[in-house]
């Protein structure tokens, strides 16, 4: 893969790295951590609103999980992020 640029310092960076040599800034590739910990909630909100309905509540628990870990990896799949912290 080619190499990527860092919006904050312009430097180049290696695809495939977590960090920038220049600024220090973090490169997260992916399903960014709150779209999962959404997925997860909703998750369990439809298996509990489903588990008096119907005997299997979990099942459809784990069939939200895994499907909606499919489509979000899917629709994230070419999703790279510069993350910079500024200390002060």
């Amino acid at each position: 893969m080619s190499d990527l640029i860092c919006p904050h310092c312009h430097t180049e960076v290696p695809h495939g790295a977590t960090v920038c040599r220049g600024c220090q800034a973090e490169v997260e590739y992916g399903v960014p951590g709150g779209v999962l910990i959404f997925l997860l909630i909703v998750a369990i909100i439809a298996g509990i609103a489903t588990r008096n309905m119907m005997l299997g509540g979990w099942i459809l628990f784990i069939i939200i999980l895994i499907g909606g870990g499919i489509t979000f990896n899917k629709l994230f799949s070419n999703r790279i992020s510069f993350k910079r912290h500024y200390r002060s």
